[in-house]
């Protein structure tokens, strides 16, 4: 595969990125008390963490000396090399890898390798400690082929398909995807929800909104009497325009100000739910109070417009 045109690293792992993940049972030692550890677990061949972009903190990667042969090898993320060798280094120290226990076949392998902590299921939730095994020496019955490319991928699929065939006409072909489109897949239960709670935010704005220009076109209303004495007086249109705007703008503030305090300690609940998102993002909350003070001057500029453009003689003998 390194060898197509296009290719710049490739290789193979037993749990595909987004797609399938497993799971394994690890002795930790805390406080001289044992207690088991459930972390991820895969089965990789070399330059897995280079064609993910996963940076190696200390140690090395696997290689093709690491096999059957040879002694038992494992590389770890930094979250568990902390978690199970807290201020110290991990690498040369013991791991007895756990994950197939259950028919006997537990092993002591030696750390070779500390990567940095990255997500491999849902980008929604924090890393988790992670182990990894070179697949020379845990057989896996199926693989995913990873490769990072300089082209797109749709590009690439009938020559890899061409040389997987051409190495054994038996070999099954399941997908050929991008990884980008795999991380998009993963997210459709969030976006669902998104979209309905989206739906409904929307539909929770268009009913504020016509509540609140009843609301301020109401008490415009009501002042349609002080318009006509400040007119009859001598004041311009502008000027009478310019002050219930002002008066209308502040009250409207004043209740923004009360909506963002309670609107900032509702979204510590959806922390947990945001990727890359900041829950006080000061953008979003700018946007909001803009929207509130648009909708604001709009019902506003219309009762105010239409009162000034009536005769004060005729506005003071209606009322």
């Amino acid at each position: 595969m390194r060898a197509i045109p296009g290719v710049q690293s490739a290789t193979v792992s037993y749990a595909s990125p987004f797609i399938s993940s497993s799971d394994c049972i690890l002795p930790l030692i805390k406080n001289g008390e044992l207690r088991n550890q459930t972390v991820g677990e895969n089965i990789v061949g070399a330059n897995y963490f280079a064609t993910l972009g996963v940076s190696l903190l200390a140690g090395r990667d696997f290689s093709l000396l690491d096999g059957g042969n040879a002694p038992r090898v494992v590389v770890v993320n930094d979250i568990l090399s902390h978690r199970y060798f807290p201020g110290q280094t991990a690498i040369g120290k013991r791991l007895r890898v756990g994950c197939a226990c259950e028919n006997g076949k537990c092993y002591d392998a030696e750390i070779i390798g500390v990567v940095k902590n990255a997500k491999y299921a849902n980008l929604d939730q924090p890393a988790e400690p992670y182990v990894f095994v070179p697949i020379a020496q845990h057989f896996a019955r199926y693989v995913s082929l990873l490769i990072r490319t300089q082209v797109e991928p749709a590009e690439l699929a009938p020559n890899l398909r061409r040389n997987l065939l051409g190495l054994d006409s038996r070999l099954q072909v399941y997908d050929v995807d991008a990884l980008s489109d795999q991380i998009d897949h993963s997210f459709w239960l969030l976006r669902w929800e998104t979209s309905l709670i989206g739906g409904f935010g929307g539909l929770a704005l268009v009913l504020a909104a016509v509540g609140l220009y009843g609301i301020v076109s109401t008490s415009v209303t009501q002042r349609t009497k002080e318009i006509g004495i400040r007119m009859a007086l001598g004041a311009r249109r502008e000027d009478v325009l310019q002050l219930i705007l002002a008066s209308v703008l502040g009250l409207t503030l004043t209740g923004v100000a009360f909506g963002l305090g309670g609107a900032f300690l509702i979204t510590r609940l959806l922390q947990g739910h945001l990727y890359g998102l900041n829950p006080a993002d000061p953008i979003t909350f700018a946007a909001s109070v803009l929207l509130w003070a648009v909708v604001a001057l709009i019902a506003s500029y219309i009762p105010v417009r239409r009162a000034t453009r009536v005769d004060p003689t005729v506005i003071l003998r209606y009322e």
